[in-house]
């Protein structure tokens, strides 16, 4: 094959060479050295890093603002009157998707709350049953289980144990399950372990 020189260990430690010496010379330092420049700005001293070859000469867009737009001086008030009607009417012709209440189809559902007697309304891909939280946690909060059991996280329960010093929302729900099962349980202690 006729590219089988370049695979040669000959050819391969002389191209090493050649490439440490090239970065011992600084010959690609191009691609990492960044120089320090000064903001060309009046009243501004900010210094700045970039490339040799950049060409920026202002800190910052503020600052190129500053000094570039000096000269165009402000708009006549016509010319300000006519931006301003060009953008209503472009408004009118092309509104905002976003702007306002997106309408999403709702659907009139009766609460699941055998205490309350509201109906009211959802988007049908929440799935909701109540028409409040209150209303949930009142149907709800009382099951072992309940998102009133979970809210916590380590700490004692006081519907628990006010002795008990829980370690996660597992074992504080694991033993309100076996209390409203009639399960006895006794909290593993590390003394007698």
């Amino acid at each position: 094959m006729s590219y089988s020189f370049y695979q040669t260990k000959e050819y391969k430690e002389k191209q090493s060479s050649l490439m440490k010496a090239n970065w011992k010379k600084g010959l690609f330092d191009v691609l990492y050295k960044r120089t320090a420049k000064t903001c060309r700005r009046r009243g501004c001293t900010n210094v700045f890093e970039v490339k040799p070859s950049d060409e920026k000469i202002y800190c910052s867009r503020s600052c190129a603002a500053s000094v570039v737009n000096v000269g165009r001086g402000s708009r006549p008030i016509e010319v300000r009157l006519n931006i301003s009607k060009a953008l209503k009417e472009r408004a009118l012709l092309f509104p905002s998707p976003l702007k306002g209440k997106i309408k999403v189809p709702r659907t009139k559902m009766r609460c699941f709350n055998p205490l309350c007697v509201k109906t009211f309304l959802f988007e049908r891909y929440k799935e909701r049953k109540f028409c409040s939280n209150q209303c949930a946690m009142d149907v709800i909060g009382g099951r072992p289980t309940s998102p009133r059991a979970s809210r916590g996280k380590a700490g004692i329960r006081k519907d628990v144990s006010d002795t008990i010093y829980f370690y996660s929302r597992w074992e504080a729900n694991m033993a309100r399950l076996y209390t409203y099962l009639g399960i006895q349980w006794i909290y593993a202690q590390p003394h007698l372990i």
